[in-house]
């Protein structure tokens, strides 16, 4: 399985089901983290909704409320699809998180 693939139907669901049609985006500035938003991406896009914004937090940042501001200035609610690594490197689970929101 790829970081994009859990994803997938959460963008789909979005679009769907929610009926955002402009959503922002947020993840984490590291391979993992433009997977997950990928997967988000391809399906919200494919099922008719656009990114209006992309913002990158960098890998290791504990404070997100820079970013999280900017996504609050944009004209349409944010939808984030976000992903950390663990807090120790003896971890091998990576956290994600996701949240939806945006413009109908």
């Amino acid at each position: 399985m790829t970081g994009s693939q859990p994803s997938h139907p959460f963008g789909e669901y979005v679009a769907k089901t929610l009926g955002y049609k402009k959503v922002a985006v947020f993840g984490t500035d590291y391979a993992f983290g433009y997977e997950v938003v990928g997967g988000f991406q391809r399906s919200f896009e494919e099922a008719g909704g656009q990114i209006v914004q992309k913002l990158w937090a960098p890998l290791g940042a504990s404070d997100l409320a820079p970013y999280i501001t900017q996504l609050s200035a944009t004209p349409t609610r944010p939808s984030s699809s976000w992903s950390r690594p663990p807090r120790s490197a003896s971890r091998a689970s990576t956290g994600t998180r996701a949240c939806s929101g945006g413009s109908r």
